[in-house]
């Protein structure tokens, strides 16, 4: 450079007339901008030598960018002749200025807040502006003011964003703080129990959740029993572990302070089995018997059922007693069912039922007279006859013998104790038969009041016999519609030895 200054001062007058200056796009930028130098000489032929703080630097060119200059660069730009060691002008040189872009910092205090109270919060770089983000806090000079706070559970937790913002020409940046708004303590609950009642069933599977009244239960308080009859879960399921009366006390607590709500509940445990007197019934089929079933407790309904269906219908008898009346239906052995209900759940009680083999219906006339034997029969065998009273005895095991008129029931009883039994109309009777319509156009009607005879012939004017018919029983008609009209005979027949006849008219 001595020498380039030394030729310098020697150059001709003309030389020394070329002058150069250069202009920069800006003097003052941000961190990471690029300048652009422009270089203005009165040479007809330039060459340019720049320099970066006394350093050659770019091309032999007119313009020259810095992509990423420093602060306080000096930037300048020489006149040169074409082999760059001979100096004709220099501008003048151009120091830049480099601003940094802004740091916010960062924000420290605390993370929480109540509602009414403050916090303060500081920044690690001054001058920035403070910010909150919406409306539950605000904020002045880093003092951090709570304002509102969302419902108490968990899931409703309330935040705000606290900012610091710092700015300048190159921008701004931001510093954040997540504040907690938390709720003041509110330890109120409600017990969802049978019905919307307190009222809760025994045994876990059957818990009632706790509710605060908007969501779920308090999950920053906890909540306990006060004598033991009930149960509180992690999760604020409550539940009864003994029958009987309880208070639920829940405490809720955070760094607003503290808050104790209390709720009595009622414990109710399903019915107790139920006590049934006798606890087996024989009956026969088509008959009833009854049994009595006791109970205790809150019982709101009872049902019964049976395999053959031998329960027929309940009474009521009063309250925690009741009647069930069992009906036969179905020979055999049977287990009906006593099944107690409430709302917390149900019991079952069986009884034993013998449902026994019940014989056929008698068979017998409707009437006889006294003194005359009646034939009785049953479908079903092994059974025994009997007469119920005095006045009457069994021949040959099958045969009523009425010794007076009246009603004389029969029984037909089978080793297992069921029986069947009919009444008999037994009449004093002064004759042993009647025929009616005499005369008649098309049938006579036989009433027996005895069993003596068992056929019937219809005998013409001359003797001779149109037909010969069985008794039907006590009542037996006789079809003479097809006889010519006349005189003819009715002649009553006992095994073909004795008889009796009546004169009967068909016109």
């Amino acid at each position: 450079m001595k020498y380039l200054s030394a030729l310098f001062l020697l150059m001709p007058f003309w030389l020394s007339a070329q002058t150069i200056s250069i202009t920069a796009s800006d003097t003052s930028v941000c961190s990471g901008i690029a300048i652009t130098f422009t270089a203005t000489t009165t040479a007809a032929t330039p060459h340019y030598q720049w320099t970066k703080n006394g350093v050659n630097v770019g091309s032999d060119q007119p313009v020259y960018v810095v992509a990423g200059p420093n602060n306080a660069d000096s930037i300048a730009c020489l006149l040169v002749n074409a082999a760059h060691d001979t100096i004709y002008a220099a501008a003048t040189d151009v120091v830049v200025t480099v601003l940094s872009h802004p740091d916010a910092g960062v924000i420290t205090g605390r993370d929480s807040v109540c509602p009414g109270d403050s916090i303060h919060l500081l920044s690690s770089v001054p001058g920035g502006a403070w910010l909150a983000t919406n409306p539950h806090a605000s904020v002045y000079s880093g003092w951090v003011a709570g304002i509102s706070a969302g419902h108490f559970e968990c899931s409703y937790a309330v935040h705000d964003s606290i900012l610091y913002v710092v700015t300048n020409q190159c921008g701004s940046d931001t510093a954040v703080k997540y504040i907690t708004i938390m709720p003041i303590p509110n330890a109120y609950f409600e017990v969802n129990g049978i019905n919307g009642s307190s009222a809760i069933c025994m045994g876990p599977w059957s818990g009632t959740r706790l509710s605060s009244g908007v969501t779920d239960f308090l999950c920053e308080g906890y909540a306990t029993s006060r004598n033991g009859k009930a149960s509180v879960g992690a999760d604020g399921t409550v539940w009864g572990t003994a029958a009987g009366v309880d208070t639920i006390i829940n405490v809720s607590s955070n760094i607003c302070g503290t808050s104790v709500y209390q709720v009595q509940v009622t414990v109710i445990d399903k019915p107790a089995p139920a006590v049934i007197t006798p606890a087996k019934i024989s009956v026969c089929n088509g008959q009833m018997d009854s049994v009595v079933i006791t109970y205790s407790g809150l019982v709101n309904n009872l049902y019964f059922n049976s395999s053959i269906d031998s329960v027929k219908y309940i009474e009521q008898v009063f309250a925690a007693r009741v009647m069930a009346y069992v009906y036969g239906r179905n020979a055999g052995n049977d287990a009906a069912r006593v099944r107690l209900y409430n709302m917390c759940g149900f019991t079952d009680t069986s009884f034993a039922v013998e449902v026994k083999e019940q014989p056929a219906s008698v068979i017998a006339t409707d009437t006889t007279c006294a003194g005359y034997t009646t034939v009785l029969a049953d479908n079903t065998a092994g059974g025994q006859w009997s007469v119920l009273g005095a006045n009457g005895t069994i021949q040959n095991s099958n045969m009523l013998l009425p010794s007076s008129g009246g009603i004389q029931t029969v029984r037909y009883t089978l080793p297992n104790g069921c029986f069947a039994q009919k009444e008999i109309q037994v009449d004093n009777c002064t004759a042993e038969f009647e025929v009616a319509p005499i005369p008649t156009h098309g049938s006579l009607n036989i009433h027996t009041f005895v069993n003596v005879y068992d056929s019937y012939s219809i005998v013409n004017a001359l003797g001779q016999i149109t037909t010969t018919q069985p008794l039907t029983g006590a009542y037996t008609t006789a079809d003479i519609s097809a006889l010519s009209p006349g005189i003819y005979f009715l002649r009553l027949s006992a095994n073909g030895k004795k008889s009796k006849t009546i004169k009967v008219v068909k016109y």
